[in-house]
């Protein structure tokens, strides 16, 4: 049994030729004149197909199965090149820039922040835009990757990361855990950015009994169809009316500031040994209404204090309470976190 994934790139020649994209999984019922429609995952799975793959020569196929059975078929995962999505750029593959994607605010403390890129909706319904995590790429480009990034071989392809514009040469990328810690944490307020180019956790797609099968059709012409499928960061989860997973996150023993999100799990619960601030991410992921998260604070004296993205304070939890979260919209469509106990 496995659910993790090998920290190896499949051979980004293998990409050229795939069609495909991202799917929600929603199940359609159909109902007497309508339907009705279940979303079944918050996020996204990505799937790619490459159905018609002409190698130039034996050493080409015979690397993609050495690749297959190294990973045990379908069993454990690799990281994979999306040659259409590879960029925190808006257009998806042009050259990054360290003011390309907002993951947080300075709060005086923190200084480890996650990394994710934001779609936007192009309609402009800010709360159909989706944050994706991605794992960032560090080092120089090999030969076979600068041709998918449209650089040159060797070229430096690290992830920069800035705080209000200043890039942060000082920075340590987590690219495992999606995460980057900065050198010192910003002042409060303070805006943090960070571009690069990334990949995405995948794995073989392939059904029961069937693996991966390789034709020789003629001289230099061996074919090999096969799938890919995106690994989710977190399993499938069913919504709440508010649109935010059920889910338990558990923090024991909490002393440092943290991130609160209705997108990691709906129900928080912190043991807090001292007062500290719980961080919102951006509102613009949440629809209006809610509840889209409940706070319980299991600690024994200390208050936690949640905030918004920009430190500003939106309420309290003392200890032994619990408080639901939920986001209001004023006339002129600006949307602020309500927290209830």
């Amino acid at each position: 049994m496995s659910n993790s994934w090998d920290n190896v790139l499949l051979p980004p020649g293998y990409a050229y030729g795939f069609s495909g994209g991202p799917d929600f999984e929603t199940r359609i019922i159909p109902t007497d004149g309508s339907e009705f429609r279940l979303q079944m995952r918050e996020d996204p799975i990505w799937s790619w197909s490459a159905l018609r793959r002409n190698f130039g020569d034996d050493a080409d196929v015979s690397s993609l199965i050495d690749f297959f059975l190294a990973r045990r078929g379908p069993l454990y995962g690799f990281l994979f090149l999306d040659p259409r999505d590879f960029s925190t750029f808006e257009n998806h593959t042009g050259e990054p820039t360290p003011l390309d994607q907002v993951i947080g605010f300075g709060d005086g403390v923190t200084t480890r922040f996650r990394l994710r890129k934001q779609y936007r909706d192009p309609g402009g319904m800010t709360a159909r835009d989706f944050p994706r995590r991605v794992v960032p790429m560090l080092g120089t480009a090999t030969e076979a990757v600068a041709k998918v990034l449209n650089v040159d071989t060797g070229a430096d392809i690290s992830p920069r990361v800035a705080v209000d514009g200043t890039t942060d040469t000082g920075a340590t990328w987590l690219p495992l855990s999606q995460e980057v810690v900065l050198s010192s944490p910003p002042a409060i307020g303070a805006q943090v950015t960070w571009g690069g180019y990334f990949v995405t956790p995948a794995r073989f797609d392939v059904a029961p009994g069937q693996g991966l099968e390789a034709t020789i059709s003629g001289f230099r012409a061996d074919e090999a169809p096969f799938q890919v499928r995106s690994l989710p960061f977190t399993d499938p989860v069913p919504l709440v009316p508010g649109g935010s997973p059920y889910g338990h996150r558990l923090r024991a023993s909490q002393s440092t500031n943290f991130e609160l999100s209705g997108r990691d799990a709906f129900l928080h619960e912190v043991q807090a040994t001292t007062a500290i601030s719980g961080y919102l991410d951006d509102l613009d992921s949440y629809p209006t209404g809610g509840p889209h998260l409940l706070l319980v604070n299991t600690g024994g004296s200390a208050t936690i204090t949640v905030r918004d993205m920009f430190g500003s304070s939106v309420g309290t939890v003392s200890a032994g309470s619990r408080a639901w979260l939920f986001v209001k919209e004023d006339g002129a469509g600006n949307r602020t976190p309500l927290l209830l106990s």
